[in-house]
């Protein structure tokens, strides 16, 4: 397979993907780019390709837009650790830097953003159905919402509004996290938390967005408030540091099921510039985690200078998230999903494949695509079923040479002789037919 990737995820089931995945694969549709794409890509050959999304970057540098030319790049700061982590995850090998220049070829799925409208189907079941549950069961009245600006914050936000008036709560506030996270409207946010009265605040965000806000609330000093948390942010590692404990204990939330996954950790581990010299995120990623640079002589000016890289730095010796391997939920979800379409696509291969009847001596595999031959069992004197057989079989031979002696030893009695006159009766002219009346009374007693 070839894998073509860019975030994160969620399981579909594999019916879903049969049907989807035959629809995309039957229609004969080429491939033609209205413009080449200016973000990176990385790649993998294969027979199928199957695309991926992962939000390697989580905040935007904003530029000028003069509208009279194409407007440059967008400038990405940031570099969320886990995401990097779930796309070395699935893309498994080396991988390959694409232009965008050139299609990459049909994609019959793409496993989407954590934060799409897709992936709202876990959030209604871990957070949006639960949380109403949570605001009847304390007996809240006076509820505010903050959301973050996107299909996954503004839908979900709304669910839970809806749900919440109609057990016979007030929304005390509404707010929407805008996504450049401007430092005035996040103040205006936090001063209007703390203006509202409101003691139980909703943040169904993503864990960037929710951290903007949660930044700003501590310059502000905002106490005293009960936070629900979605399912995107209630076990993100980066809200667990301690700064944050003086307004985030006591936070409640549904997350999604950890798991594990087996040999993640030394697989994460052999990550390598050498192994990937033209991918841009793991260049990015080794000087951000080391602190030094992998071009020739030192990269930056000032205090904010790095290091040449000495070529002695290894992901062993330093903990981050990218190692950590114990809150795996996303990445477990993009598990999941690969194995479902997986399944899917063997599935579609088996269904093309016509059917042919196994010759007697034959039957078919496991998997129904070939036929092999029966396995012959013989029996042996030492099982059970042979010593029955044995035992049935002698006995029946020695009941049988009896008989055939008794009647041998008494052969000229009268009883015999009958017997056997008898068992050769004669047809024809001259043929004596013998009634048992005729006999003497002492051969019939």
């Amino acid at each position: 397979m070839r894998w073509w990737s860019v975030y994160a995820c969620l399981c579909a089931p594999v019916v879903f993907l049969y049907t989807l995945i035959s629809a995309q694969l039957l229609q004969q549709q080429t491939c033609q780019l209205i413009r080449p794409s200016r973000l990176p890509t990385v790649a993998k050959e294969g027979n199928i390709t199957l695309g991926a999304l992962f939000s390697l970057h989580d905040a935007v540098l904003e530029s000028e837009l003069s509208f009279t030319s194409q407007p440059e790049p967008a400038q990405c700061t940031g570099s969320p650790l886990h995401a990097l982590r779930t796309a070395v995850e699935l893309m498994g090998g080396r991988e390959e830097e694409r232009d965008g220049t050139e299609c990459q070829g049909k994609v019959p799925v793409v496993i989407g953003d954590g934060g799409s409208t897709l992936s709202l189907v876990v959030a209604h079941f871990l957070g949006v159905f639960q949380m109403p549950q949570l605001v009847k069961h304390f007996g809240w009245t006076w509820v505010g919402t903050v959301a973050g600006d996107d299909a996954y914050g503004r839908g979900g936000a709304q669910i839970f509004n809806d749900k919440v008036t109609k057990l016979g709560a007030c929304i005390g506030l509404y707010e929407i996290i805008p996504k450049n996270h401007a430092p005035a409207e996040m103040a205006r946010i936090v001063q209007r938390i703390g203006g509202s009265g409101a003691r139980v605040v909703l943040v169904f965000a993503l864990e960037q967005d929710a951290k903007a806000l949660f930044s700003e609330a501590l310059k502000h000093n905002l106490t005293g408030v009960q936070w629900l948390a979605s399912e995107a942010w209630i076990t993100a590692a980066i809200l667990t540091t301690p700064e944050f404990h003086s307004i985030l204990q006591g936070s409640m939330g549904f997350a999604i099921r950890r798991a594990e996954i087996p040999s993640l950790q030394p697989f994460l581990l052999r990550l390598h510039p050498s192994s990937f010299p033209d991918d841009p995120f793991v260049l990015q990623f080794w000087e951000e985690m080391f602190r030094c640079s992998l071009q020739n002589g030192s990269k930056g000016v000032g205090s904010d200078a790095l290091r040449p890289c000495n070529g002695s730095e290894e992901l062993a010796s330093v903990k981050s998230i990218y190692s950590d391997v114990s809150q795996l939920r996303i990445s477990y979800n993009v598990y999941k999903a690969v194995y479902a379409i997986a399944h899917a696509l063997d599935a579609i291969l088996r269904y093309a494949v016509e059917c042919v009847t196994c010759p007697p001596e034959f039957w078919s595999n496991l998997k129904r695509d070939a036929c092999i031959p029966k396995l012959v069992e013989f029996l042996s004197y030492g099982d059970t079923m042979g010593m029955a057989l044995l035992a049935m079989a002698l006995l029946g031979s020695c009941a049988t040479l009896v008989i055939g002696l008794v009647f041998a030893c008494k052969r000229h009695t009268p009883l015999v002789s009958y017997s056997v006159s008898l068992s050769r009766p004669a047809y024809g002219p001259g043929s004596v037919a013998i009634s048992p009346d005729s006999l003497p009374c002492n051969l019939q007693n």
